[in-house]
């Protein structure tokens, strides 16, 4: 998994990736290049770092879950309930401020961590159940 990229797989359409292809031209993220990646169901997944759930998409969640088991990729999402349901990240509207949540969970059981300067800017930190 890999190579020679960092790759931000799309899953369903939105108009957004035309931009992502623009704000990722020649980035890179330890030393590889990111490429976005539009991608259908669940095809391709293994092989991206990222994955964005695009909201009309959302019912795929625990397909893309399944199949990124423990792969340290990072999953987000939009829609209502998806951080409950696996989702590293979601994101948000609230009123006309566009923000996001994020599963404290979620991170750990793929190896990610999160830096404390940007879980202060989440409205919702989820630190998965208590026992």
């Amino acid at each position: 998994m890999g190579g020679d990229n960092f790759t931000i797989g799309i899953v369903g359409k939105t108009e957004t990736v035309n931009e992502l292809k623009k704000i990722c031209a020649n980035k890179t993220i330890n030393d590889k290049t990111i490429s976005i990646l539009q991608i259908n169901a669940t095809e391709k997944v293994d092989e991206c770092q990222a994955i964005f759930i695009v909201h009309s998409q959302s019912f795929l969640l625990d397909d893309v879950l399944d199949l990124i088991d423990k792969h340290g990729t990072l999953v987000i999402t939009e829609a209502k309930g998806m951080l409950q349901n696996g989702s590293s990240i979601n994101l948000v509207k609230e009123g006309d401020k566009e923000t996001f949540e994020v599963s404290k969970d979620a991170l750990t059981k793929q190896g990610l961590k999160i830096p404390d300067n940007l879980l202060v800017l989440a409205v919702n930190v989820d630190v998965g159940p208590k026992f």
